[in-house]
C-alpha cells in the first residue's frame, strides 16, 4: 500500500511555509469560524446573484479558505492533503459535468469558478473530448479500471446522471480507501466511507430496495458486515446504529441517521485535533469550515433556521 500524489490533479502555488507556521496562522484565524456574524461563507451569502442550479450558496466561502490554506503548505503537507480538498472538489466537478452535458457553458465555467482543480482537469470542461475516456484526467483521479471507465462513459451519453455520479463518488472513495494516507485523513475517510454505507443502508430499507452493490469498501464498518446487515432488515440497522452513534440511538429514517452519522464524526475530528494536534487540528479546522459554511448557506434557503442551529444540520 503506497499513497498515491493527487497533488497533480490541484493547482501548483509556490512552495509555501513549514508546517509550525501554518498551524500558528490556523490557530489564530479559527476564533472568525466561532464569530457569528462575520463567519467564513459570509460573503457568499451576502450576494444578491442567485446560485447556480446544483450549486450551494457559501461554497465559494469555503473554497476560497481552502485556497488561502494549500498555499501556505509546503509540498509534503499538500500531498498529505489532497484527497481531502479532491473530495470537496469532486461536487464541483459534478456539478460541472451535468451543466456539460446540457449545453451550458457558461454554467460550467461559473461551477469552477475559483476551483483549486489543476489547469488539466479544468481543460477537460473546455475541450472536445468526452469527459470519461481511459485517457482522462477524471479517469486518472478515480484510478477506474477500464471496464469503470466504459461503464461511466456509456452512463454518461445515455443521461444516466444518477448511476454516473454514484459510480464516481464510490470510485474515488475505494481509491482513496486503498491509500496509505496520513492518520487524520486517514481516520476522516474511513469515517465518512461508514457515512455514506450506512445512509445507503437506511435508504434501501425505507425503500425496500436492496442493493449490496452500493456498499463501499474502505469504511471502518466492512463490507460484507453491511449486506449480512441488509438481509437482517431494519433490526440489523439499528443494531450498527447503536454501536456506531454513542449519544442516543436515531429512528433509521435515512436523513436522521445521516444527521447522527455526521455529528458523530464531527465529534471524533474534534477529539482527535484536541489530542494529537499538528495535522489532525489542520483537518479538524478544514472540516469546521465547510460545517460552518454550509450551515449558513442552508439556513439562508430554508429561512427558517436560528442562528444558533448546530453545526452538523447539514449532509457532506
Amino acid at each position: 500500500m503506497r499513497m498515491h500524489d493527487r497533488t497533480a490533479f490541484l493547482a501548483s502555488p509556490s512552495e509555501g511555509f513549514p508546517t509550525d507556521y501554518l498551524l500558528a496562522r490556523l490557530k489564530s484565524r479559527r476564533p472568525r469560524l466561532e464569530t457569528r456574524h462575520h463567519g467564513i461563507g459570509e460573503t457568499a451569502l451576502k450576494r444578491e446573484a442567485p446560485s447556480p442550479p446544483g450549486a450551494l450558496r457559501g461554497a465559494d466561502g469555503v473554497r476560497e479558505e481552502y485556497r488561502w490554506v494549500y498555499r501556505q503548505m509546503n509540498p509534503g503537507l499538500r500531498k498529505r492533503f489532497a484527497p481531502y480538498f479532491l473530495w470537496f472538489e469532486l461536487r464541483s466537478i459534478l456539478i460541472a459535468l451535468r451543466h456539460l452535458r446540457s449545453g451550458e457553458k457558461e454554467l460550467v465555467a461559473l461551477s469552477l469558478d475559483g476551483s483549486m482543480l489543476s489547469p488539466e482537469v479544468r481543460g477537460l470542461f473546455t475541450s472536445a473530448g468526452a469527459p470519461f475516456t481511459d485517457a482522462s484526467p477524471l479517469i486518472r483521479l478515480l484510478q477506474a479500471q477500464a471496464s469503470d471507465a466504459r461503464q461511466l462513459a456509456a452512463w454518461y451519453r445515455e443521461g444516466k446522471g444518477r448511476e454516473y455520479e454514484r459510480k464516481t463518488v464510490s470510485l474515488y472513495l475505494e481509491g482513496v480507501g486503498r491509500d496509505r494516507l496520513s492518520p487524520p485523513v486517514g481516520l476522516f475517510f474511513a469515517l465518512l466511507t461508514d457515512v455514506k454505507n450506512l445512509v445507503a443502508l437506511a435508504k434501501q430499507l425505507r425503500w425496500g430496495v436492496p442493493d449490496p452493490a452500493a456498499f463501499m469498501d474502505g469504511g471502518a464498518i466492512p463490507r460484507q458486515r453491511l449486506c449480512e446487515e441488509l438481509e437482517k432488515g431494519e433490526s440489523g440497522l439499528d443494531r450498527m446504529l447503536r454501536k456506531t452513534v454513542r449519544r442516543g440511538t436515531p429512528d433509521t429514517v435515512p436523513e436522521r441517521v445521516e444527521h447522527a452519522l455526521l455529528t458523530q464524526l464531527t465529534g471524533r475530528i474534534r477529539r482527535e485535533a484536541e489530542t494529537r494536534s499538528g495535522e489532525a487540528f489542520i483537518l479538524a479546522y478544514l472540516w469546521e469550515c465547510h460545517l460552518r459554511a454550509r450551515n449558513k448557506a442552508l439556513r439562508f434557503r430554508a429561512g427558517s433556521f436560528g442562528e444558533e442551529g448546530p453545526a452538523t444540520e447539514l449532509f457532506a
